[in-house]
C-alpha cells in the first residue's frame, strides 16, 4: 500500500479522538496526582488538534481558510504552552 492509501481523513478523526482520549485522562490524572494542570494539557493537545485539522481540512479537500484556521490555532496554542512553561520557569519545554 502507498502512503496516499492509507493517509485518509477516517483515520486522522481517529487520531483525533484518541488525542481527545489523552487529553481528558492527563487532565483527569493532573488533578488526582497534582501534576500540571488543565491548562498546560489543553495548550500542547490545542497544538496538535490544530495540526490535525489543517491535515483533514487538506485531505478531505475543505477550503484553503480551514487549513489556515487549524495552523493558526496550532501556533497560538504552542505560544501559550512556551509561555506557560516559561512563566513557571520550566526551561525544559523551551
Amino acid at each position: 500500500m502507498t502512503a496516499a492509501a492509507l493517509l485518509r481523513p477516517a483515520l486522522v478523526d481517529a487520531v483525533l479522538a484518541l488525542l481527545a482520549l489523552e487529553s481528558v485522562w492527563l487532565g483527569w490524572r493532573g488533578r488526582r496526582t497534582g501534576a500540571p494542570g488543565a491548562g498546560f494539557v489543553l495548550s500542547f493537545a490545542g497544538a496538535g488538534a490544530g495540526l490535525l485539522i489543517a491535515l483533514r481540512a487538506v485531505l478531505a479537500g475543505w477550503p484553503a481558510w480551514v487549513a489556515l484556521a487549524g495552523l493558526a490555532a496550532a501556533g497560538v496554542s504552542n505560544l501559550l504552552h512556551i509561555g506557560g512553561a516559561a512563566a513557571r520557569g520550566a526551561r525544559r519545554y523551551i
